[in-house]
């Protein structure tokens, strides 16, 4: 779920590790220090957003998809719905939320 950066906040901390991605950019990947959980991520090429993990949220009703990214790597036993626009990896700038 990608929402704006400013808008967003975590209660406790976070410890973030960086890899470099297919794009380029650098992912910023902050999970809980304790127990390792992914909470959050953060991408160099779309400042001020913040990929938050549904799975850490309390409510995960709150996030209905808009968009599927790298379809192409999806398994083969989980279908794509066809109601939603899908790129085979990430999509062109213009098209990002």
């Amino acid at each position: 779920m990608i929402v704006a950066e400013d808008g967003f906040a975590v209660s406790g901390t976070l410890k973030f590790f960086d890899f470099p991605v297919d794009s380029g950019s650098i992912v910023s990947r902050g999970a809980c220090p304790e127990c390792g959980s992914p909470i959050v991520s953060r991408n160099s090429n779309m400042l001020g957003r913040v990929f938050v993990r549904v799975s850490s949220l309390d409510d995960s009703e709150i996030a209905k998809p808009q968009m599927m990214v790298y379809a192409s790597r999806a398994p083969s036993w989980r279908p794509l719905d066809p109601a939603l626009p899908a790129f085979p990896e990430m999509p062109p700038q213009a098209q990002k939320a």
